[in-house]
């Protein structure tokens, strides 16, 4: 087990912390397609490109809450978000919460896990790309947002993930949705709410 004094995080105000980026959070939640930047964000214990996913989830995490980390480092990082929120560490199939710390690690069962409960779904989903953007860039995976009854809406250009992440998490009639975070490493953050259809443009 990794020592307690090696998983304290010093770079994060809880107090500051706890009102600023659910803030921006919720700002982002409520109109899909913008991007919201996170601020200054001065944690230093996760990989560079994960500060920002982690940032938010140090944020909301309590000891009400439940979350995994699946991917690269994620035996460190759950440690890590558990010693520092009190939040329970819980395998994927009953995770509030699932943080995904590289590309291709998404698979079916990140998704098809999440229930609803009375109608509510409880599955937020947590990916570190390297950058979100409204304007294309090469090699961007593009995600077209449907507004209404349109088919095309508004779109999002998503670098430093895979294609087929997304595919594993686009809207449809066979599982309950759920919250995608898109906590990029340069600090930008755009959210797919549950609410919201989308797919990847091909």
């Amino acid at each position: 087990m990794t020592a307690m004094a090696a998983l304290r995080e010093t770079g994060f105000d809880p107090l500051a912390g706890t009102q600023a980026l659910p803030n921006r959070l919720l700002d982002a939640m409520a109109r899909p397609g913008v991007i919201v930047p996170l601020g200054e964000l001065d944690i230093r214990l996760p990989p560079a490109p994960l500060r920002p996913a982690c940032a938010l989830l140090l944020a909301v995490l309590d000891r009400e809450a439940s979350f995994t980390v699946i991917g690269p480092d994620a035996r460190l990082l759950r440690e890590y978000l558990r010693f520092n929120t009190n939040a329970a560490i819980v395998p994927l199939e009953e995770a509030e919460f699932v943080l995904v710390t590289a590309p291709g690690v998404v698979d079916d069962r990140v998704r098809s896990h999440a229930t609803a409960d009375s109608g509510r779904v409880t599955r937020t989903i947590v990916l570190a790309p390297r950058h979100v953007s409204l304007t294309p860039m090469p090699m961007d995976v593009s995600l077209v947002l449907e507004e209404g009854e349109a088919a095309s809406g508004p779109r999002l250009w998503v670098s430093g993930l895979l294609p087929e992440d997304f595919d594993c998490l686009a809207d449809d009639r066979e599982t309950p949705p759920v919250d995608v975070w898109l906590a990029a490493a340069d600090g930008d953050l755009g959210v797919l709410p549950r609410s919201l259809r989308w797919r990847r443009e091909r």
